[in-house]
Parts: C-alpha cells; sequence; structure tokens
C-alpha cells in the first residue's frame, strides 16, 4: 500500500533537514566547504504565494542580514496534484517566480543540480 504524506509533515522533515545543513557550517558537504558554496536556494512546489513572496525577499538587493545572504537560483514547478486550488495555481505563481530570474527546472534532480 503506497504511504501518504502530508504537506506538513513533508515541511517539517524538510526543516529539520535544513537545520542540519546550517548547523554544519564548518564542516565539508559534496567536496566543498558549506563557507564556499555559493547561497543558491532551490524552490520544490510553485502552488502558493509563498514561492513568489520568498522570492522576492531573499532575491532583493537590499536584503539584510537576516535572510543569511541565500538567493533563489531555482524552481521545480510542480505542487500537490490532487487539490484543484493547488494545481491551478502553478501556471500564475511559475511565470512570476520566473519574472523574478529564477530559472524554472523540470526535475527535482535539475534543481540540486544548481543549489
Amino acid at each position: 500500500m503506497k504511504e501518504k504524506h502530508s504537506r506538513r509533515s513533508f515541511i517539517k522533515a524538510a526543516s529539520i533537514g535544513s537545520l542540519g545543513v546550517t548547523m554544519a557550517s564548518s564542516h565539508s558537504i559534496w567536496g566543498k566547504s558549506l563557507s564556499e558554496q555559493s547561497k543558491k536556494v532551490g524552490i520544490i512546489g510553485l502552488d502558493t504565494s509563498h514561492s513568489v513572496a520568498f522570492t522576492k525577499e531573499f532575491n532583493d538587493p537590499n536584503a539584510g542580514p537576516e535572510l543569511g545572504g541565500y538567493k533563489i537560483v531555482a524552481a521545480y514547478p510542480k505542487g500537490s496534484s490532487e487539490i484543484e486550488s493547488s494545481y491551478s495555481r502553478i501556471p500564475k505563481y511559475t511565470q512570476e517566480v520566473e519574472e523574478l530570474g529564477v530559472k524554472i527546472v523540470d526535475s527535482i534532480d535539475a534543481l540540486l543540480d544548481m543549489v
């Protein structure tokens, strides 16, 4: 039987993973220390207005130090295929994020290669 995961459980797991990467800032990951890597971020799921709002905040040239110098450079647009109010918004938010200079990719693997 296929196990379903809620958006909440995904966000919780992703947050924990992000915290681990952040805490490892002085350690080597994939052959480069995090301080040597550019701080490139990707978005998975362009089905909410949060994707546009976060892109505007992080990519603002006047963004403050609280954003840590991170920049959103790539996005994979797919979101929920089961929630109409989610998948119907993807084209609009994809266009808005792309107009903000973010590369739209066709797979999560492609996104991971960029961030």
